[in-house]
């Protein structure tokens, strides 16, 4: 396991050092979540144990350089952004997030630009279509990304 200590020459202290591994921390969970993955899942993808992969999430363990490259391809992120940019609350980073899922964020975002009255007769029919399919494919049957 690396320690703070085994890093030297890298030109930061301590504190920077825990800041950037608490940003990868907490980027690690929010890239998974965001991506519909349980830790079983991104452990496989990178061929990791699901242990090491939640040590890695919980700050207990650092993952090394391969595996946050393999971390970053997954994402569709470059490195620094993995480590360095808090993605959760970053322009930036919301930047990143966007293109790995532009077209729903391209929807909420242009939803969240409407006026309340836009948006309440976007809800009411997005509720006759969901009703509309419920009657024609079943409440469970429909499929998620609108492929029939």
């Amino acid at each position: 396991m690396m320690r703070i200590t085994d890093m030297p020459g890298l030109g930061l202290d301590a504190p920077d050092i825990l800041n950037m591994l608490n940003t990868l921390r907490k980027n690690l969970k929010l890239l998974r979540t965001i991506n519909g993955m349980s830790q079983e899942d991104l452990a496989s993808e990178i061929y990791l144990t699901r242990s090491t992969y939640s040590a890695y999430e919980s700050g207990s363990r650092i993952p090394d350089l391969q595996t946050l490259t393999a971390l970053a391809t997954l994402y569709g992120i470059t490195l620094e952004a993995l480590v360095n940019c808090d993605l959760s609350s970053d322009p930036v980073g919301r930047i990143y997030l966007d293109a790995k899922s532009s077209r729903t964020a391209k929807l909420l975002n242009e939803y969240e630009s409407l006026s309340t009255t836009s948006k309440s007769v976007i809800m009411e029919r997005l509720k006759i279509i969901a009703e509309r399919e419920a009657l024609l494919y079943g409440s469970g049957d429909a499929s998620e990304d609108g492929d029939r």
